[in-house]
């Protein structure tokens, strides 16, 4: 299970997310700040695990990375907001 730390944004409440499974696959998972002053904020990440190898091989290694990235191949400066997710 993962959260965001206490301190990520005042007077917020952070959830912890689901539990991960013990797979090679890559996994989605939400993070979900409940703030005081308005909408809830959701973090998606991708999460990988990959088995350590010689002197690592009893280690798990847990790779973390944002669910969407946005690659501006044009000369144009790019501005992206969600407003909404289902």
């Amino acid at each position: 299970m993962v959260r965001l730390g206490n301190g990520h944004m005042l007077k917020s409440r952070p959830d912890w997310s689901k539990p991960l499974l013990p797979r090679r696959d890559v996994q989605l998972i939400q993070l979900r700040v409940g703030l005081e002053s308005r909408a809830d904020v959701v973090y998606e990440l991708g999460v990988s695990t990959k088995a350590g190898r010689g002197r690592y091989r009893r280690t798990t290694m847990v790779h973390l990375a944002p669910r969407y990235l946005l690659h501006n191949k044009s000369s144009k400066q790019l501005e992206f907001a969600q407003i909404c997710f289902a």
